[in-house]
C-alpha cells in the first residue's frame, strides 16, 4: 500500500454507510478487488481472524494497523516523536538494501540534481502525458521514451530503472525519482 500510494480509506466508507467502523467480510474482500491488492485466500482468511468484530471486520483497527506500520499514530498530537523509517522497511520488505547504493548511482543521482536545479527539468511533467491517472507509474517504455535527461547514456538509463522499477510490475515509479 505504501509503494503503490494506495488509500483504501474512500473504498471502506464507501460500504461503511453507518460509519460503524466495520463492513462484512465481503465488502472487506471486494475493497482489495477495488484497490487492486491481491491477497491470498490464507492471508485474507488472516486477516478476517484479526480484526473480525460482531461477524464484521473492522477497517479502522485494519487501517491503523496498517498506518502504524508506517508512521507513528496521531503525530499531529506528539509531533516531536520519534517516527519510523518506513523507507527502510519497504526496502526491507522488498529484499533490497537502500544505504548500499553504489558510487555510479550518486553520481548520477548529483548529474540529475545539478541539470534540475541549472536547466529547469521537470521529470514530473515529462510523464504526465503517460499517466493520466496520477498514481506516479509509468511502462519502461514510456520512461525511456519521455526522458527528460538527453544526456544519459543506456548504461545510466538501466540504473534508473533497476532503482525505480517495482520488482513485481516492473513499472517504473518517476515520482520517486
Amino acid at each position: 500500500m505504501y509503494l503503490n500510494s494506495i488509500v483504501p480509506d474512500d473504498w471502506f466508507e464507501d460500504f461503511d454507510k453507518l460509519r460503524s467502523g466495520r463492513v462484512s467480510i465481503d465488502q472487506f474482500r471486494r475493497c482489495f478487488e477495488f484497490i487492486k491488492f491481491q491477497l491470498t485466500n490464507a492471508e485474507f482468511d488472516a486477516l478476517v481472524n484479526i480484526y473480525s468484530d460482531r461477524g464484521q471486520v473492522n477497517w479502522r483497527r485494519f487501517l491503523d494497523g496498517v498506518e502504524d506500520v508506517f508512521s507513528n499514530k496521531e503525530l499531529e498530537k506528539n509531533p516531536h516523536a520519534v517516527t519510523k523509517d518506513s523507507r527502510a522497511i519497504v526496502m526491507k520488505t522488498m529484499n533490497r538494501i537502500e544505504g548500499s547504493a553504489d558510487s555510479s548511482m550518486l553520481e548520477l543521482l548529483q548529474r540529475l540534481a545539478h541539470q534540475v536545479k541549472t536547466r529547469g527539468v521537470h521529470v514530473r511533467e515529462s510523464y504526465m502525458d503517460f499517466d493520466p491517472h496520477n498514481c506516479g507509474r509509468i511502462t519502461q517504455s514510456q520512461f525511456f521514451r519521455a526522458m527528460p535527461f538527453k544526456d544519459l547514456t543506456q548504461a545510466d538509463m538501466q540504473l534508473l530503472v533497476k532503482k525505480y522499477a517495482d520488482p513485481i510490475l516492473r513499472d517504473v515509479n518517476y515520482k520517486q525519482l
